[in-house]
């Protein structure tokens, strides 16, 4: 009701090595034209990822591998993919040129350039950056590493300004999945796993019957909450972004 009120100064799409092998997997999949030992590569992904010894070193390896394929051939395979699978591709890869360390002073340093003295600033992110302490429960991170609401609230700058909220979902929609061999795995809800708000919290926001609850904890009586967050927003259901997912392809056309 007041967008002409809101400025969006920065996003992040940083993504974990193995979910970022799974998009490409499927984004491979997806274009039958490319060369053939991209479509053995997908059969590499799909096999490292259902391995139990697999952990996130190889993936960030095989991530990387495909990183130097992709360059080599970037010309070639913009001619032979959907223009929307390359963009997203391309957005993929140019994420993870960041360690997700890096990524959060990055972050950091565009957003104080937008700083205005008479603005109230909203972080609206992960539950890692969007957390006003240090990230100490996420192994992404080196151990100490400071979350961007952190950095926001005790800047100089933006200190007291910063209303620090962790968007979730309560169930993902995964999209329908074509197998080699042409099997289609339909497309499913998951419940989505909200550990980090607290369980009175969650509760009283599933419950609502409105698709995207919000609460505020009150600084005085939940101080243990706001300490470490603002805010909360739930939507009840939530549509993956993966390669596949025909709403996202109905968001790019």
């Amino acid at each position: 009701m007041h967008s002409n009120r809101l400025k969006v100064v920065c996003i992040s799409g940083n993504k974990p090595a193995g979910a970022t092998l799974l998009s490409i997997e499927h984004l491979i999949m997806n274009s039958p034209k490319l060369p053939e030992h991209y479509r053995q590569f997908a059969g590499k992904c799909k096999e490292l990822r259902q391995s139990e010894q697999s952990g996130r070193l190889e993936f960030e390896r095989l991530v990387s591998e495909f990183s130097d394929m992709f360059t080599d051939d970037k010309d070639k395979l913009r001619e032979v993919m959907q223009e929307r699978d390359f963009a997203f591709l391309t957005m993929l890869l140019d994420d993870i040129a960041y360690t997700n360390d890096e990524c959060v002073e990055v972050m950091g340093r565009n957003i104080l350039k937008h700083y205005d003295r008479d603005a109230v600033f909203i972080s609206i992110n992960d539950a890692a950056n969007a957390n006003k302490q240090s990230i100490e429960f996420d192994n992404r991170y080196s151990k100490g590493t400071k979350s961007l609401a952190f950095a926001m609230d005790n800047s100089p700058e933006f200190a007291g300004k910063v209303r620090s909220l962790y968007i979730t979902a309560q169930k993902l929609i995964l999209p329908e999945t074509v197998l080699d061999g042409g099997k289609v795995v339909p497309s499913k809800a998951i419940t989505n796993i909200n550990w980090r708000i607290p369980e009175d919290i969650y509760d009283e926001m599933r419950g609502s019957d409105e698709s995207v609850s919000i609460n505020l904890p009150d600084p005085k009586s939940r101080r243990d909450v706001h300490s470490k967050f603002d805010g909360f927003i739930l939507f009840k259901e939530a549509h993956s972004a993966m390669p596949g997912n025909k709403e996202r392809l109905e968001l790019w056309d």
